[in-house]
């Protein structure tokens, strides 16, 4: 028996592979796997279903589709990309490709991509959530942080832009681009006027990025536009009108906080509203007569707002409120988004909870509970995905509406794709109210009629 034994131990010792071995084959199996190219087919077809001969262009690779849509580009590397599908006449479209397919699948089908017309009076606005450039940005300091810092003094407005390089396209070719600012903008501001753990300050610099990424506006009604003060607001206000970025919701006064901001688009008119409910506690956050601060989310005040805006153009109200990290929002943040709904206006997002919540339709209006972050250094597992909140206006309505799931991946804002963006769409749509959303070529799609609406 022992003999045997020692037959098959020496067999075995003979036929194993070395570590060294292992690593060297897992590499190049990995590399193999790498080189082997996809194939992306799929279809494009405007609102009545019909093919549309439009362009499509992911990585570096072009395609037209013929008269009835069909398309397919070869030679794809194997990751996930941006595939942009545009057309004279429609809207630009943008999904994400799956592309990072298992080893022996060499093709992919993006489905059916429907194109809407640019019609007269149809607007497109894009809308994401928390943004800031600072903290761990430039000091990383967790075990999930990336080796380096994402920003460097030296090269921070081309740090900056790689930061929102992914996903610049989708802000850029919509007619008008908002998030939430949610740091003080400076580079020598003096002392936090609050004792709260977290104050931010983003260096002037970064705002060139998102500028040139294509944002329009920033809401500025949250809990960090006043942590330097008055004097940190006033150079945030400046570092903004210089840029040509507009803003809401902070002001020197409480007047100046409620103020709505005047999007245009064309000959299309926005106004823009922010509030925070963030009150602070050993610093009031909040304006209150001729105290700065951020626009109180008060019911009384909103009401007041957006019926006085309502009859001058389309009202977007921003409400920066709720729990942090939880899936659902508050008693209070549904109050405000009914009274702002119930007031007259087109379209509630919101922000703060720093994780996506549903969609709901209150009073008809669509209702954004939050985004989430956009840009934001935070590393907790329910803060890594984000949402745009693509919206087609039309006669002062939203007539359309989609979501673009996007992920903070090493500080930096990609493009969800796979089963990640899968599961985003599965969590809103389960967490939605009176609203469908279902996962169909590569995006979100939100149903806001009840004939439109589908499986989620």
């Amino acid at each position: 028996m022992r003999a045997i034994a020692a037959v098959l131990l020496a067999a075995l010792c003979a036929s194993a592979e070395t570590g060294g071995e292992i690593l060297a084959r897992d590499a190049k199996a990995l590399a193999a796997w790498k080189a082997a190219p996809v194939t992306l087919t799929g279809r494009v077809v405007d609102e009545d279903g019909f093919g549309v001969a439009a362009e499509v262009a992911v990585q570096d690779r072009k395609a037209a589709a013929d008269k009835r849509g069909w398309f397919r580009i070869d030679a794809l590397a194997r990751r996930n990309a941006l595939v942009r599908v545009g057309a004279e006449g429609f809207f630009v479209e943008f999904r994400v490709a799956d592309l990072a397919l298992p080893a022996g699948q060499d093709a992919a089908d993006l489905g059916t991509v429907r194109l809407r017309a640019r019609a007269p009076g149809r607007v497109r606005l894009v809308f994401g959530g928390d943004a800031m450039m600072t903290r761990r940005f430039f000091k990383p300091d967790t075990i999930e942080s990336p080796p380096a810092p994402v920003l460097r003094p030296d090269s921070l407005h081309a740090d900056a832009a790689a930061v929102l390089a992914d996903v610049a396209p989708v802000l850029r070719e919509a007619d008008l681009a908002v998030l939430n600012l949610e740091t003080v903008v400076g580079d020598a501001p003096g002392d936090p006027v609050s004792r709260k753990e977290h104050n931010f300050l983003t260096p002037p610099g970064a705002l060139d990025a998102f500028a040139d990424a294509g944002v329009d506006a920033f809401t500025l009604g949250n809990n960090h536009c006043w942590d330097f003060g008055e004097a940190g607001l006033k150079r945030t206000l400046e570092e903004l009108g210089k840029r040509g970025i507009l803003s809401c919701g902070a002001g020197a006064n409480e007047a100046a906080a409620r103020r709505p901001a005047e999007l245009r688009a064309g000959t299309a008119k926005f106004l823009l509203l922010s509030y925070s409910g963030v009150r602070g506690s050993d610093v009031p956050l909040l304006a209150e007569g001729g105290r700065g601060g951020a626009a109180p989310m008060e019911t009384e005040a909103i009401l007041a707002d957006v019926l006085a805006a309502a009859g001058r153009a389309p009202v977007i109200v921003a409400l920066h409120t709720g729990t942090e990290y939880a899936s659902r929002p508050t008693r209070r943040a549904r109050d405000a988004a009914y009274v702002a709904a119930g007031g007259g206006a087109a379209l509630v997002v919101g922000h703060h909870a720093h994780t996506p919540q549903g969609l709901a339709l209150v009073e008809g209006v669509l209702v954004a509970r939050c985004l989430g972050n956009f840009a934001f250094d935070q590393s907790r597992y329910e803060a890594l995905p984000g949402l745009l909140l693509v919206a087609d206006f039309e006669d002062g309505r939203v007539s359309a509406a989609r979501l673009f799931p996007i992920l903070n991946d090493d500080y930096r804002v990609r493009a969800a794709a796979g089963p990640v963006a899968r599961w985003v769409a599965r969590r809103v749509g389960a967490l939605s109210e009176g609203v469908d959303v279902a996962w169909r070529a590569g995006g979100v799609e939100v149903a806001l009629e009840p004939g439109e609406r589908a499986s989620s």
